[in-house]
């Protein structure tokens, strides 16, 4: 059965293309930031690294999201891979518990 034949829409294209383009960017926007956010936040090196590293780490997924989507259709992908948070809420909710409240001094 062949699909119904549509003409090419460029403007959709053209507006895809951007958008996907400002995706792709927005993880490299916080890296000449660092310095401001380490002073402002009080974030050591080690820190400041690792969120670096985590907001790049999206581009590395980007490849094998493709070739799954190619593999067993962009439907069933996305269906998939909106599974991935709720996997994440059980750990989440295992975490502890950050004290809300300052530290007394005894002095």
């Amino acid at each position: 059965m062949n699909a119904p034949h549509r003409a090419f829409d460029a403007a959709r294209v053209i507006l895809l293309s951007i958008g996907h383009g400002i995706h792709d960017m927005y993880p490299a926007f916080p890296a000449p930031l660092l310095p401001l956010l380490q002073a402002k936040l009080g974030l050591s090196n080690t820190l400041a690294g690792s969120l670096a590293t985590f907001l790049r780490s999206s581009s590395l997924a980007q490849p094998f999201i493709g070739y799954l989507a190619d593999r067993v259709g962009v439907r069933a992908a996305f269906n998939l891979l909106a599974l991935v948070p709720l996997a994440t809420i059980p750990f989440a909710l295992l975490m502890r518990d950050p004290p809300r409240h300052a530290p007394v001094d005894s002095h």
